[in-house]
């Protein structure tokens, strides 16, 4: 006897539900800012220096910001971890970044230093910000604050001064390399602002569709409980 149509749609419901997609996350971090760290400045006078933030074996990375009084009045650098790099066609194509970062003004007024996750890829620099609200380390001075920003995809990120470009995240792209942008627009002055626990998840969905442990014993007894049933029904 062929099994009631009703029970293969229900089984059919358990595998869909019962099934969960894994996807990897690969982890970058810096606490200590000692080394892996290369500086690209884009505009202007930007400088940077290790510094203490509390315990003696707990650093932080200070960056200076100074733009000109006049036309085009920013100060932007990248800073690229040389270590943090990804491969979409080794490690599979990126489906969203996550960032975060802590932040203290230490000098300066307004938003002080605009901040967050920068994409080195194929010679170009691409950075978080552009059409959408950037990170800003802020008001009050001398406030420690976490930043971050969730769910990035390549739209998230374009070229200084050319919004229309963006990186590719997908399998066919090439290495990425992750850092920060620091930088401030204003009439001069001088800004200091520090940046601690820099951290990127990169998630992507190199791993197929599979049950997970759980749900395969759940599976297996509703599986049980059909082939039952069937029995049942053949007897009678």
């Amino acid at each position: 006897m062929c099994m009631p149509r009703w029970t293969v749609v229900v089984l059919t419901i358990l595998l869909a539900m019962l099934c969960t997609t894994a996807s990897q996350a690969t982890l970058y971090f810096d606490g200590d800012f000692s080394s892996d760290w290369s500086f690209h400045l884009l505009a202007a006078t930007v400088s940077y220096s290790r510094e203490l933030r509390a315990d003696p074996d707990d650093y932080y990375l200070q960056v200076t910001t100074q733009p000109p009084e006049y036309w085009p009045c920013t100060a932007w650098a990248y800073f690229m971890k040389t270590s943090a790099v990804y491969d979409p066609q080794t490690m599979g194509a990126i489906t969203s970044i996550d960032y975060s970062e802590e932040a203290i003004s230490l000098q300066g007024w307004g938003a002080v230093q605009g901040t967050g996750p920068a994409i080195l890829q194929d010679g170009k620099y691409y950075f978080y910000g552009g059409g959408y609200t950037p990170l800003v380390t802020g008001l009050p001075l001398n406030e420690w604050r976490p930043l971050s920003a969730t769910g990035l995809q390549a739209g998230h990120f374009s070229l200084y001064g050319g919004p229309e470009f963006h990186p590719d995240l997908s399998a066919a792209g090439s290495p990425i390399t992750f850092g920060f942008w620091r930088g401030t627009t204003a009439g001069g002055g001088t800004y200091v602002a520090g940046i601690d626990d820099w951290t990127i998840t990169v998630h992507d969905g190199a791993n197929p569709t599979v049950p997970e442990p759980a749900s395969l014993c759940l599976l297996s007894l509703a599986a049980g409980g059909i082939g039952t049933m069937v029995k049942r029904r053949k007897k009678a």
